[in-house]
């Protein structure tokens, strides 16, 4: 082979190796910034947060029907079921998932935060601002007492549970627990609620 076309072959090696090379560092360059920004989760996060495994995971669509129909009432639903899950857990502590769920506008934020914090344990890159969802949640929830029809924007505070529900799914789908995708009694009898109460109001 003439000397040229040798030295073309050496020189072609030495630059694929110094790619290869240059790839394999920056590979591990990004496994350690990964690897640090797992780290500074863990530690930003309560202990708590770490020893959440469940909580009570509901699919998007089947939330947004229930609260709906139920007028928002399902929201509180929602609330107290999740309460109750974290008290399952943590039996030692002295708390009412009722009271959480029923006075919600004072207990969103907590339960928002638990949430978003045990996703990010386990790898949930899609993070929220957990102070931004409370007030969105307490000013539409408050423009229920509008008049008119203004009252209507209430319904908007599901906005402020979506990223809370697809944080909730992605633990269940990584832990292995239960999604309740299916429609249980105690459901389809809260999708009665909004109905009856329109009737009743409109008759009465």
């Amino acid at each position: 082979m003439p000397d040229g076309l040798c030295a073309n072959c050496n020189k072609q090696e030495v630059k694929q190796k110094k790619e290869k090379s240059a790839l394999s560092d920056e590979t591990a360059i990004n496994g350690s910034q990964k690897s640090e920004q797992q780290k500074n989760t863990s530690a930003k996060v309560s202990q708590e947060a770490q020893k959440l495994q469940f909580f009570y995971a509901v699919p998007v669509g089947k939330f947004i029907l229930l609260s709906v129909f139920s007028l928002g009432i399902y929201e509180i639903i929602w609330a107290v079921q999740n309460w109750d899950a974290i008290k399952k857990q943590f039996p030692e502590k002295k708390f009412s998932p009722l009271v959480h769920g029923l006075f919600q506008i004072f207990y969103f934020h907590p339960l928002a935060k638990k949430i978003r914090d045990a996703a990010l344990l386990m790898g949930y890159e899609k993070s929220y601002n957990t102070g931004l969802l409370t007030a969105l949640f307490v000013i539409l929830a408050l423009s229920f007492r509008l008049p008119e029809w203004w009252w209507l924007l209430g319904f908007g505070t599901i906005l402020a549970f979506i990223p809370q529900l697809k944080a909730i799914e992605y633990i269940h789908e990584k832990g292995g627990f239960e999604i309740h995708k299916k429609f249980t009694a105690q459901d389809w009898a809260t999708l009665l609620i909004g109905p009856v109460l329109i009737l009743v109001g409109y008759f009465y």
